[in-house]
């Protein structure tokens, strides 16, 4: 009896999650995809507030929570059997993941040992700026995406103000 209910309940919850709205996949996904740029503020609000160790803790923060993130994408179905929107969120994460684990940490050690060369701002600089070019892309991709899956089962996009 108990493994019936068992049975009824798993069976119950796959109906469910299956049942979502395109609206309500979308709002899931992207809210991923927010969530890694609003991780991404704690790491800057520490940094100009020179705060090193905080900072540290947030870059560690952010990395265990973009590959949390990442397992749970890569968990999801795509919606209604199109998967360009899940594909373009994990890029997305995995961009930020990769920064983190990367250029954000070769970031860190430049400015933790502190005494700046001309070299170490240069270095410095060439990592933030090759950052924000990816993030440019990848970013492009993923809002492309979203307005694509967005039009596709008509849903009307607008801000949460």
């Amino acid at each position: 009896m108990k493994q019936f209910i068992y049975l009824l309940s798993s069976l119950f919850i796959i109906i469910l999650a299956s049942c979502s709205t395109p609206a309500d996949y979308a709002e899931d996904i992207m809210e991923k995809a927010s969530d890694m740029e609003k991780q991404t503020v704690k790491i800057t609000e520490a940094l100009s507030k020179k705060d090193i160790e905080a900072a540290e803790k947030a870059l560690a923060e952010c990395q265990k929570n973009s590959e949390e993130t990442l397992k749970e994408l890569q968990a999801m179905e795509p919606y209604d059997e199109k998967d360009e929107l899940r594909k373009s969120v994990i890029e997305f994460v995995d961009f930020y993941n990769n920064i983190y684990k990367n250029e954000y940490r070769q970031a860190f050690d430049i400015v933790k040992k502190g005494n700046y060369t001309k070299e170490d701002v240069d270095s410095i600089t060439t990592i933030l700026l090759s950052v924000s070019s990816e993030e440019e892309f990848v970013k492009d991709d993923l809002i492309s995406s979203f307005k694509k899956f967005c039009k596709e089962y008509e849903l009307i996009i607008s801000s949460r103000d």
